[in-house]
């Protein structure tokens, strides 16, 4: 087999489980908020409704105020929970259209996946407890129980056990084979067998159970290191974009301290010269003004001495003539 089609074939599979649980789980919670509206879409048989039909009910349901779900969650919880159905759609969408996701992508459709079946248990057993609902008819087929053609009713108790696991459980009863003894001797052989074919049977699936133990713990380092990873890039990020904001910031305010440094200059230096030249003219005013005393009597004594130079000049005219 090539490395390509087992990629596709196990994450294929993986798909599927989770497509198959999920269906599961919302199944159950439908059963105990509108089974008759399972009915009215066309499933005589409840659990014949796939999951874009169990998306668009649950969504719907969220919206009615008089249902189960609105009288049990509040506003916040329901948002969020639409939100979780609306990514159960991407698990459903990769499994139909046989898409095969690389790991990283695998490793996120499983944490949404694990968050949306932890919540959907949380709100069936609250639900349940609210209305008082204590089991759902479920009924497990597989490839075993179709050929033998045998379809009966297990219970779901809502009260104990995660509902998976009784799933699961439900499923491993139906998948293993019934077989009768047909003497004691014959009996005693087959169980001295049998022990032996237990026990290699328990000591490889404790084996498996090791490994995929070790390879979930592996996963879920890679995936805490892929999200802190992601988490210190867009910190990092994050901070160097502030940064070249504080600097952009500093920037502007160096120019404009500086700006105002010199309009505030300009001003100072005007105000100066027009506080210089009006002590000038003031000055000025306030010299003349004390020595204008002096520059009268000045004036006053030339023009006396003018005046008694004319005179003087006439009167020796005047005896001249006489």
């Amino acid at each position: 087999m090539s490395s390509a089609a087992a990629v596709y074939i196990e994450s294929h599979k993986r798909l599927s489980d989770w497509n198959d649980e999920l269906e599961f789980l919302g199944f159950v919670l439908l059963e105990i908020v509108d089974p008759e509206g399972i009915e009215e879409r066309g499933f005589c048989w409840h659990q014949a409704v796939d999951l874009p039909t169990i998306i668009d009910m649950l969504q719907h349901a969220c919206s009615i105020p008089n249902e189960k779900l609105r009288q049990t969650l509040n506003k916040k919880s329901l948002k969020y929970f639409k939100t979780l159905l609306d990514q159960c759609r991407q698990i459903r969408n990769a499994m139909a259209h046989h898409q095969s996701p690389d790991e990283s992508r695998l490793r996120i459709l499983q944490e949404k996946k694990e968050n949306l079946s932890s919540w959907l248990q949380s709100i069936i057993r609250l639900v349940a407890s609210e209305f008082d609902i204590h089991e759902v008819k479920w009924c497990p087929y597989t490839a075993q129980s179709q050929i033998q053609a045998t379809y009966n009713e297990s219970t779901i108790s809502l009260d104990d056990g995660p509902l998976l696991l009784q799933r699961e459980q439900i499923l491993e009863s139906v998948k293993k084979p019934q077989i009768k003894s047909t003497s004691a001797k014959r009996k005693s052989k087959a169980t001295e067998e049998g022990r032996k074919r237990h026990w290699e049977a328990f000591k490889i699936a404790q084996r498996r159970k090791v490994e995929r133990r070790r390879d979930i713990d592996t996963q879920k380092d890679e995936y805490r290191r892929y999200k802190l990873q992601e988490l210190d890039g867009d910190y990092y990020q994050r901070r160097q974009l502030r940064l070249m904001q504080v600097d952009r910031i500093e920037y502007l305010m160096a120019s404009e301290e500086k700006e105002w440094r010199y309009q505030r200059t300009r001003y100072l230096e005007y105000e100066a010269s027009a506080v210089n030249f009006s002590s000038c003219i003031s000055f000025t005013l306030a010299l003349l003004a004390v020595s204008a005393p002096l520059w009268l009597g000045l004036f006053i004594r030339c023009v006396w001495k003018g005046a008694q130079e004319s005179f003087g000049r006439l009167f020796s005219i005047k005896d001249v003539s006489f």
